[in-house]
């Protein structure tokens, strides 16, 4: 890497007690943090006994006595056993806007090589529910099986799903990859949606300008990282960026300061979203290459593979017996509906699932995005698809007061959908979705379903303990559920042990059912129930 260079052993043993101390003596802000380290590195000195005198003299609150110098010793020497080392800057990345231009040296796992050219992916923040045909990721898709003919590696992070994508696909490809960290070197970092570190032995490279001994707001360390990654890549690919964001400034800085070639996703026409990608073409003409979805393939050079769940992620198969498609419902499905007696079901309406399925590994979850499967998008059809593959609907306690789960139904039939639905701010979706499943009521009640309880929150602790699955707090002036007329049956439910004539699903249209009779192979009937969406 060109614009690091590794400092000595013993430098870098200096450097990991002073570490040691700071962090013992109480974590500072990042600025400060690398203030005092670059002060001691311009000081010319390393020994343990000058870095002592010098602590004493600049930094007397940070003063340790010989037993706990003893024990920063301790602790800078763990730092070397796992492989940390320290390397200083060249140059000075992107300006951060808080006046200590910070940082000023990063610490790494992995090795440093001179000779290896790295590409940035640079995307604006999306929303938690991805498409796999959605622009970005076509692109995306497309750049990333370029990295191999031009001989680039990856440079990525993690916590944004395109930081997640780019590094999924570089361990998933074995291409040469290096991260840039958004918390402490020494941290592990993982989480349920969080892509796994690679294994210490593994050739990736590792960088994060935090240790324990610094404290940077969430923000902060979002914006650091993309302002590492922006100065240390020698090729930008742009995706979409808003105007005036951060990620915005952070690329128009680096291109004033010190620019590199930058491939720009060209739209049709501009918006929002991608407005930065034209004020960058625009105003670096010289250094951007505008690329239009028209002229990019759409590579599917991953393959299918065996996922830690032992489900296969690819293109799912026509049906399971591999003959061609069943003929799917016309218009007698739109009007056998007019029979259906409704009162006589209960109704689970499916929504779209953000990330991963219940149970998923979130990087199985990322690879099928990555491989265009289908059903990747988590959409309310998605989910109904996924349950009846699953031949389970399964009881959840995420909105049940107390531990028990819970599969939730309405009374209130698809064609009445709009006099429940409502937008949910707070999780920015719609409360339902016009696709699900119809069971007969008589049924579900012999199984243990339940009307819910609609009551004040004192209600609770009064109720049966074989009733408090049903409770859902009711309060006309601050929160009221009553409308939806939620049913409720503890634990699971196996499709596989209903008759196919005591429930069906519904769709709002015959590329839905389409869609559904190609990706599940044996599927109750279909009702097509048509959805217009009320007038604003």
């Amino acid at each position: 890497m060109r614009r690091l260079h590794p400092l000595s052993d013993e430098v870098c043993r200096s450097l990991f007690i002073l570490n040691a101390c700071l962090e013992m003596k109480g974590k500072r802000k990042g600025p400060t943090f690398h203030q005092i380290l670059d002060q001691w590195l311009n000081s010319g000195l390393t020994t343990e006994k000058d870095l002592a005198a010098w602590i004493e003299e600049n930094y007397p609150k940070i003063s340790l006595h010989s037993r706990q110098f003893d024990r920063a010793r301790r602790r800078a020497d763990a730092f070397r056993a796992q492989g940390i080392w320290a390397a200083g800057l060249n140059q000075n990345p992107p300006s951060s806007g808080i006046g200590f231009a910070c940082p000023r040296l990063l610490f790494g796992k992995g090795t440093l090589t001179a000779d290896q050219l790295w590409a940035g992916i640079f995307n604006s923040r999306k929303s938690k529910l991805i498409q796999p045909d959605e622009d970005w990721v076509v692109a995306l898709r497309s750049l990333l099986s370029s990295t191999r003919s031009l001989g680039m590696g990856l440079a990525s992070s993690l916590g944004t799903k395109t930081y997640d994508l780019v590094t999924v696909y570089a361990q998933h490809s074995r291409s040469p990859l290096f991260l840039v960290l958004p918390f402490a070197i020494e941290d592990p970092g993982a989480s349920r949606e969080s892509v796994r570190l690679p294994d210490p032995s593994s050739p990736y490279l590792m960088i994060s300008c935090l240790t324990r001994a610094a404290n940077c707001s969430r923000a902060d360390r979002m914006v650091c990282r993309d302002r590492i990654l922006a100065f240390l890549t020698d090729l930008h690919w742009v995706l979409e960026i808003r105007s005036e964001g951060n990620l915005w400034k952070i690329l128009e800085q680096q291109q004033s300061l010190r620019p590199r070639m930058q491939w720009v996703m060209k739209p049709e026409r501009r918006r929002s979203r991608t407005e930065g990608n034209f004020l960058l073409m625009e105003k670096f003409p010289r250094w951007s290459m505008g690329f239009s979805l028209n002229h990019l393939s759409d590579p599917r050079d991953i393959p299918p593979t065996e996922t830690s769940s032992g489900i296969s992620v690819g293109p799912p198969v026509q049906n399971g017996s591999g003959h061609e498609a069943r003929h799917l419902p016309g218009p007698s499905g739109i009007e056998a509906r007019e029979k259906i007696s409704w009162k006589s079901y209960l109704f689970h309406y499916t929504r779209p699932c953000p990330g991963p399925w219940p149970n998923q590994d979130y990087q199985d979850y990322l690879l099928s995005l990555l491989q265009n499967d289908p059903l990747a998008g988590h959409t309310a059809l998605d989910t109904l698809i996924h349950i009846l593959r699953d031949t389970h609907l399964r009881g959840s306690s995420r909105l049940v007061r107390g531990s028990d789960a819970a599969i939730s139904f309405s009374s209130t039939p698809p064609h009445e959908l709009n006099t429940i639905r409502q937008w949910n701010p707070a999780l920015i979706r719609w409360t339902f979705e016009p696709y699900g499943l119809a069971i007969d009521r008589k049924l579900l009640k012999t199984l243990g379903a339940r009307p819910a309880i609609y009551a004040k929150s004192d209600i609770y602790d009064r109720l049966r303990d074989s009733d408090r699955f049903r409770f859902q707090r009711n309060d006309p002036l601050h929160c009221s559920w009553k409308h939806e007329r939620e049913w409720r049956l503890p634990g699971d439910l196996s499709l596989g042990e209903i008759p196919q004539k005591d429930f069906f699903v519904f769709v709002p249209s015959l590329e839905d059912a389409r869609k559904l009779t190609l990706n599940v192979a044996s599927h109750p009937p279909i009702v097509i129930i048509p959805f217009v969406r009320p007038v604003a």
